[in-house]
């Protein structure tokens, strides 16, 4: 559960790599569509980045409050996106995707299962409660929800397997920015940010890439545009679920 955790479990977004980082992530050779969607995404990564929620975690100066009430919402992404990896494992060998593909996927739907256990635990050391409150999932969680179940299910592998990649790269990319620059000694949530800005979070972010692109080039041009439309609406939904946990 190492490198999944290392990106997903850090509620948070931050400070970006510069174009050129972006590019070294992805292993993007020129042309490919991972290049392509990256610089669309681009301002869409700035601006999470820029978000007063990571600022806070990384500082230590977030509400607890604020945190424990993601990590409460985040449990129904993590029980939904675990279902969306399975399903992604299950089209790989049916629709042609690359060796050890579908393998890749299952791995990474029982890291995620493993890390909503954990979030689970990290809630009631983070409050000192007993028992996890009852809380139905908001619309900004309800809208990611929605978002990556549709296109998990849609005709295109292609647009499919892009719809998986924002929680993969994003957290990657802010994870290995802001971990060399993060409070450490004293902040709260220091249990989450120490294991930010893996080798192995960037290993992961390059491999579902790599499947994005083996799919985009069996692609039309339409067809690799649809799978950078769905790309960047992901992208904001990470955006809109750390902004609504402000409001």
């Amino acid at each position: 559960m190492t490198n999944r955790r290392t990106f997903l479990l850090t509620a948070a977004a931050g400070a970006l790599v510069p174009a050129a980082g972006l590019a070294r992530v992805a292993g993007a050779a020129s042309g490919a569509w991972s290049a392509e969607a990256l610089a669309i995404a681009r301002p869409v990564a700035q601006a999470v980045a820029r978000h007063p929620f990571v600022a806070g975690v990384f500082a230590g100066t977030l509400p607890r409050e604020t945190l424990a009430g993601y990590l409460q919402q985040n449990l129904a992404y993590l029980d939904n996106y675990a279902r969306v990896l399975d399903a992604l494992s299950g089209r790989m060998n049916r629709e042609g995707g690359p060796g050890g593909s579908a393998q890749s996927f299952s791995v990474w739907a029982q890291e995620t299962r493993d890390l909503r256990t954990w979030t689970a635990d990290y809630i009631l050391r983070l409050t000192g409660a007993k028992t996890l409150p009852d809380a139905a999932a908001e619309p900004a969680a309800q809208s990611y929800i929605a978002y990556e179940s549709r296109y998990c299910a849609d005709a295109s592998p292609a647009a499919a397997v892009a719809s998986a990649l924002p929680c993969f790269l994003i957290w990657d990319e802010f994870g290995r920015a802001l971990r060399p620059t993060a409070r450490i000694e004293g902040n709260p949530f220091r249990e989450w940010v120490e294991g930010m800005g893996s080798e192995a979070a960037a290993q992961s972010a390059r491999r579902i890439l790599a499947i994005a692109d083996h799919f985009a080039a069996r692609e039309s041009q339409a067809g690799r545009a649809r799978m950078t439309d769905v790309f960047a609406a992901g992208c904001w939904h990470e955006w809109m679920f750390f902004d609504a946990m402000m409001r």
